[in-house]
Parts: C-alpha cells; structure tokens; sequence
C-alpha cells in the first residue's frame, strides 16, 4: 500500500468578474464501477474532489491537479468490509473563453492507491482520464460547476469507472499579464493639455483655448479674402470650367455658357472664401478651418471615427489583432497635428460596476500608452473609462458581450 498521497485543491471553473492565477474547487458526486467490479459487490460510492488549477501561464491549455475520494463500499452483500481508494490526477484542461456558461474538456494521467483491499480486480494502479463539463458563473470570483469523466485502469484489462461531480470554485490570485511599458504620464493641474513643467500659465480656467505654453492663445481675426476670378463671371478660378468666358456671357454654375433667348438682369456675383480652403462661405460649413487642412464638399475637416478594438472577459490587454486599426490612427494623428482624440473604454454587464468602471478606464489607458510609446504627444490623446454604462449589444448573449468589451476613439479639432 503507498502512504503518502498528494493532498490537493482543485479548480475547474472560470470567474466572471476577471483572470485569476489560480483558481479551487471542492466537489462532491458518485463514482459508478465497470460490471466485471460492481457484479462482485462494489456499487456505485460517494466521491469528494478537490484540485488546483494553475492560470498563470499563458497557455490554451491549462495545468490541473486532482485528488479524488471514494468513501467506501461493501466488498460483498451483507459485508462489514470496505474498500477506499484515492485518486491523484495530473490534467491539461481547455476552456471555450467568451461565453455565459463556460464549457471545457480536460485529459490526464493518474495513480490510485486502494485501502482494505478485499477485492481482486479492485488494487493500485495506474490511471487515464477523460472528462467534459460546465463552468456557470455565479457572483465575484465564485462559479458552479458541473463535470462527467472516464477513468480507465492501465493495469488491471478492461476495468474502468465513471464519475459525476457537482461542485463550488473559487478564482484568485490576480493574473499577471504583459503591457508595453507606459510613458511618464506629465501632471497638468489646470486641466489645458499642457503639462506643469512647460506650462508658463498654470492657472488657466477650465475651457480657455492655450498654446503651446499653456496660455491663453490669441486668436487673430481673419479678412475674408476674395478668391481670385480671373474671368470675373461669378465662379472662382478653383471650379470654373471655362475660365475665359467673355465678359456678360451668362453661365452656370461650371462657368459655361448657358445660352438664353432673352437675358432680362444681369447680376454680378463675388464669392468669398474666409478660411481659403476652397469652399464659398455661402456653403461653407465649418467657415473656420484650420490653414491647409483637408476638408470635404462642406468645407468641413475630413475626421474618422474608429470602433470595435474588443478585449477578452476580465482583461485589459491589447489583442494582437487590432494592432492595425490602431497604427491607422497613429498615421491620421500623424497627418492631422489639429487633431486631438479620446480614448473610451467600455465593458460588458457582468460583475460590479465599480469593478467594471476600474476595468473600462485600464483597457482606455493600455490603448493610450499604445499611442504614447508609437510617439503621439500626451497632449492630443485623453482616455475615459464608461463601464457598462453604454453598451451596443445585448448583454444577455455572448455574442453581444463580446461586442460591449471594447474600445472606442472619438477624433475631434484642438
């Protein structure tokens, strides 16, 4: 008989609110025997579980030790004796991440050391196991799990037995995982976007535009200018198709001839562009654009809006994945120097909002620290954590908790 057995806790389930390192379970269920065991008197046995799951690694497939506790059974009818054994597993265990209810499957190797042996099929030997299960979440760190396995003896022919459990986890231990190193963050007491060390007026009030010194910026007033019509028909140089018009020539919109029978008023038209960015300030809706700033048909700054940077459940780390979508902003920001932007972070429904409102603001500032080490100035990028508070999705399914863990960038003029 061996004496010494390894004294475990398991883990099997997967906390709501975040990654653990480690996570425990106790379990209780029945262990039923092969008919070549049961027939001789052995019938199915109460079972207690434990084991310990290890997290820490970033691996899909997670490390898991178990000892499992069969509480005896007659060896025959009517029989005083009894048979105990206790089970000591090494697993590897895989988890479907990213839905409600968390299934999983696991396999591993075994030994088990039999007391009060009264049976002849029924001795030490060593294990494989096969197992499926659920994880439910219930509250904080707590899940309810749920779990079926096959255990075969290796060295005892065709015996095997088959277990169900139903038991309590535990996660804890926050999980350790890697961010690019962040960038100083410069305090800015007043709130201007430049930061106390380079900030030569540090008591401006909250929304007075500043420079780059931290002061009021003076703002010139601008002329309009008249954009040059060389042809003096109405049109500007800049949307005159026909640019040589004779003097009196009625034309349309294009600067062409629009040939009449009768022309009754001649009206003389001047068109004036303040901003000189190519749009008459008569359709002109942004009349203030910055100098040599890309603008569309509205006269307006060219901004984009980028969306769906998603996280896994608990986490704040940048996937791989969006690394793209987040350098194209880097190279908009890039072109743009009047541009400033917002980082928003947003989570799923499930767990506290204190805690959520905690994750949403980590995941605003792992993309921020992005964009700082990629060389965008502290000053044009701000990040805000929303919690649950603004979903896009249903919370009630996977799918669109999938799409509430996520980041979102606001692009907006300095």
């Amino acid at each position: 008989m061996k004496k010494t057995i390894l004294s475990l806790i398991v883990a099997s389930s997967i906390s709501f609110a975040g990654d653990y390192s480690f996570e425990a379970t106790i379990a209780g269920g029945k262990t039923h025997f092969a008919p070549k065991i049961a027939d001789d008197g052995l019938k199915a046995t109460r079972t207690i579980h434990f084991g310990w799951q290890f997290n820490e690694l970033d691996f899909p497939i997670k490390p898991q030790l178990a000892l499992d506790m069969t509480s005896g059974s007659h060896y025959k009818p009517n029989s005083p004796l009894r048979t105990r054994s206790n089970k000591v597993f090494l697993n590897g265990l895989y988890e479907f991440e990213n839905m409600g209810v968390i299934p999983y499957f696991l396999a591993g190797i075994g030994r088990e050391d039999v007391k009060n042996e009264h049976h002849q099929n029924f001795n030490d030997s060593n294990l494989f196991n096969l197992g499926v299960g659920i994880k439910i979440p219930l509250f904080d760190v707590f899940s309810f799990k749920l779990e079926g396995r096959y255990i075969k003896r290796l060295d005892n022919g065709k015996e095997y037995e088959k277990v169900l459990l139903a038991g309590l986890n535990i996660g804890f231990g926050r999980k350790i995982t890697y961010e690019e190193p962040s960038k100083p963050i410069s305090i800015d007491d007043d709130n201007d976007g430049v930061s106390n060390r380079n900030d030569q007026c540090p008591h401006t009030k909250l929304g007075v535009i500043v420079d780059l010194t931290g002061c009021k910026k003076v703002v010139k007033k601008i002329i309009p200018k008249v954009v040059a019509d060389d042809d003096n028909d109405g049109v500007t140089n800049k949307f005159d198709q026909c640019p040589n018009t004779p003097k009196g020539t009625h034309i349309d919109i294009s600067g062409c001839e629009v040939k009449r029978v009768e022309l009754k008023k001649k009206i003389e038209i001047k068109v004036y562009d303040q901003d000189n960015d190519g749009i008459a300030d008569s359709v002109d809706s942004c009349p203030n654009s910055a100098p040599n700033a890309k603008v569309d048909s509205k006269g307006c700054i060219e901004v984009i809006k980028i969306k769906d940077v998603r996280f896994k459940s608990g986490s704040a780390r940048i996937n791989q994945q969006y690394l793209n979508d987040l350098n194209k902003v880097i190279r908009y920001l890039n072109e743009n120097p009047q541009i400033r932007i917002e980082v928003a972070g947003h989570t799923d429904s499930r767990g506290s909002r204190k805690y959520n409102q905690k994750l949403s603001q980590r995941r605003a500032d792992s993309v921020k620290r992005y964009l700082f080490s990629k060389g965008i100035s502290n000053n044009r990028v701000s990040s805000a954590g929303y919690g649950e508070s603004r979903p896009i999705a249903s919370n009630k399914t996977a799918k669109g908790r999938a799409k509430n863990r996520r980041i979102e960038a606001e692009v907006y003029i300095k």
